[in-house]
């Protein structure tokens, strides 16, 4: 759902996002991958992927490939509007055997 105007002018760091879904990668190894997630107070410094994307509304994942069943996980973290969320995903790279 959209959010509120922004009111705070160019680069306002209010967050803005209203319902935020977290997305896991888990790799046959039982390695987990998540999105690239800026640091709003560094905003010059390197993407991390260390752990949930919690401000942007497209998340990306990149991993190596690997044989093998995976496990992708959606998880609605914070709905602010409404208990449910539709959501699309894309998967490039992906090979059938």
């Amino acid at each position: 759902p959209a959010a509120p105007a922004n009111t705070g002018g160019l680069d306002d760091a209010s967050l803005s996002l209203q319902n935020d879904l977290d997305l896991t990668l888990t790799a046959p190894d039982n390695s987990t991958f998540f999105p690239y997630s800026l640091d709003r107070a560094n905003p010059l410094s390197p993407a991390t992927r260390s752990g949930a994307n919690k401000v942007d509304n497209v998340e990306v994942i990149d991993a190596p490939p690997q044989q093998g069943r995976w496990s992708l996980r959606v998880k609605a973290a914070n709905l602010k509007v409404g208990t449910e969320q539709r959501f699309a995903i894309v998967v490039t790279g992906l090979a059938a055997h």
